[in-house]
């Protein structure tokens, strides 16, 4: 967001399972996507 900036590697060592991001910015991610998207990819018996 404008009020916390995320630097780009900060981003990859999430990914990368390294360290979690905050709460707000997990919020964030699930308003954008879609909350039924996001856990559809974890859903094992979900199948396309």
């Amino acid at each position: 967001t404008a009020q916390r900036p995320v630097n780009p590697r900060t981003v990859r060592n999430w990914l990368r399972s390294e360290n979690a991001p905050g709460l707000h910015y997990v919020l964030a991610v699930l308003a954008l996507a879609g909350a039924e998207t996001v856990f559809e990819l974890f859903d094992p018996e979900h199948t396309a």
